[in-house]
């Protein structure tokens, strides 16, 4: 990041794609790193492309269940999934 800081206040975003269920909000945006913060109402599926690159997922509230590859995880709020 080279000492550069990015501070972004809360309701701002890049963009903001709305689907029945699920709401993406882009906050950041670079070469290298994108945030996503997405709100899922329960029982929804959400379906992502695949890519190159890491992912980190942060469970602020609720539960879900997440698929990576063949393997199946169940987070709960607080839980942390990286892959």
């Amino acid at each position: 990041m080279d000492d550069e800081i990015i501070f972004i206040k809360s309701g701002n975003q890049k963009s903001e794609i709305i689907k029945p269920g699920r709401i993406y909000r882009l906050k950041i945006k670079s070469e290298k790193t994108e945030a996503i913060v997405a709100e899922l109402e329960p029982n929804v599926e959400s379906r992502w492309y695949q890519h190159a690159g890491e992912e980190i997922h942060l469970v602020l509230e609720g539960k879900m269940e997440y698929i990576v590859g063949e393997n199946t995880y169940k987070l709960s709020k607080g839980d942390i999934l990286w892959h």
